[in-house]
Protein backbone atom coordinates (compact mmCIF):
# COMPACT_ATOMS: atom_id res chain seq x y z
CA UNK A 1 0.00 0.00 0.00
CA UNK A 2 1.27 3.47 -0.80
CA UNK A 3 1.09 6.48 1.48
CA UNK A 4 -1.77 8.94 0.95
CA UNK A 5 -1.04 11.90 -1.30
CA UNK A 6 -1.02 15.05 0.90
CA UNK A 7 -1.93 17.15 -2.16
CA UNK A 8 -5.46 15.68 -2.04
CA UNK A 9 -6.04 16.93 1.51
CA UNK A 10 -4.49 20.30 0.70
CA UNK A 11 -6.85 20.67 -2.29
CA UNK A 12 -9.84 19.56 -0.23
CA UNK A 13 -9.15 21.97 2.63
CA UNK A 14 -8.08 24.96 0.55
CA UNK A 15 -10.65 24.64 -2.27
CA UNK A 16 -13.47 22.15 -1.69
CA UNK A 17 -14.31 23.00 1.95
CA UNK A 18 -14.38 26.79 1.44
CA UNK A 19 -16.43 26.37 -1.75
CA UNK A 20 -18.98 24.16 0.03
CA UNK A 21 -19.26 26.52 2.98
CA UNK A 22 -19.72 29.64 0.88
CA UNK A 23 -22.02 28.31 -1.82
CA UNK A 24 -24.15 25.91 0.22
CA UNK A 25 -24.14 27.39 3.72
CA UNK A 26 -23.62 31.10 3.00
CA UNK A 27 -20.47 31.37 5.13
CA UNK A 28 -18.23 34.41 4.58
CA UNK A 29 -15.35 33.66 2.18
CA UNK A 30 -12.61 34.55 4.69
CA UNK A 31 -14.18 32.49 7.46
CA UNK A 32 -14.66 29.54 5.10
CA UNK A 33 -10.97 29.71 4.17
CA UNK A 34 -9.94 29.82 7.86
CA UNK A 35 -12.14 26.79 8.58
CA UNK A 36 -10.48 24.89 5.72
CA UNK A 37 -7.05 25.78 7.13
CA UNK A 38 -8.12 24.65 10.60
CA UNK A 39 -9.27 21.30 9.21
CA UNK A 40 -5.92 20.88 7.44
CA UNK A 41 -3.98 21.75 10.62
CA UNK A 42 -5.96 19.19 12.62
CA UNK A 43 -5.57 16.51 9.94
CA UNK A 44 -1.80 17.04 9.81
CA UNK A 45 -1.54 16.91 13.62
CA UNK A 46 -3.61 13.71 13.70
CA UNK A 47 -1.54 12.13 10.91
CA UNK A 48 1.66 12.83 12.87
CA UNK A 49 0.46 10.69 15.79
CA UNK A 50 1.27 7.03 16.20
CA UNK A 51 -1.46 4.54 15.29
CA UNK A 52 -1.98 3.80 18.99
CA UNK A 53 -2.45 7.49 19.82
CA UNK A 54 -4.82 7.90 16.88
CA UNK A 55 -7.02 5.09 18.24
CA UNK A 56 -7.19 6.83 21.63
CA UNK A 57 -8.63 9.90 19.91
CA UNK A 58 -10.93 7.96 17.55
CA UNK A 59 -12.83 5.90 20.13
CA UNK A 60 -14.62 8.78 21.95
CA UNK A 61 -15.48 10.34 18.58
CA UNK A 62 -17.03 7.12 17.32
CA UNK A 63 -19.04 6.75 20.52
CA UNK A 64 -20.27 10.34 20.26
CA UNK A 65 -21.11 9.97 16.57
CA UNK A 66 -23.16 6.84 17.25
CA UNK A 67 -25.03 8.58 20.07
CA UNK A 68 -25.62 11.69 17.92
CA UNK A 69 -26.97 9.61 15.03
CA UNK A 70 -29.49 7.88 17.30
CA UNK A 71 -30.57 11.24 18.75
CA UNK A 72 -30.79 12.89 15.31
CA UNK A 73 -32.90 10.05 13.89
CA UNK A 74 -35.37 10.38 16.78
CA UNK A 75 -35.42 14.21 16.73
CA UNK A 76 -35.76 14.65 12.98
CA UNK A 77 -38.45 12.04 12.40
CA UNK A 78 -40.75 13.87 10.01
CA UNK A 79 -38.80 17.16 10.23
CA UNK A 80 -36.18 18.89 8.16
CA UNK A 81 -32.73 18.41 9.64
CA UNK A 82 -31.55 21.42 11.70
CA UNK A 83 -28.05 20.83 10.35
CA UNK A 84 -28.90 21.30 6.69
CA UNK A 85 -27.77 24.46 5.01
CA UNK A 86 -29.60 25.88 2.09
CA UNK A 87 -28.68 29.52 1.71
CA UNK A 88 -27.05 30.31 -1.59
CA UNK A 89 -24.16 32.75 -1.59
CA UNK A 90 -22.95 35.13 -4.28
CA UNK A 91 -19.40 35.25 -2.87
CA UNK A 92 -16.72 33.52 -4.90
CA UNK A 93 -14.69 30.97 -2.89
CA UNK A 94 -11.01 31.55 -2.41
CA UNK A 95 -8.52 29.11 -3.90
CA UNK A 96 -5.51 30.30 -1.92
CA UNK A 97 -3.65 27.49 -0.18
CA UNK A 98 -3.44 27.58 3.61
Amino acid sequence: MTDPDPAHMLHYCSTVVPDMLTTVCGVDVDLAHRIGCDILDRAEAFAALTASDQRVLIVPFLEEAAHHRRWTLRWTAGRRSPLSCGTACSNKPTTTAC
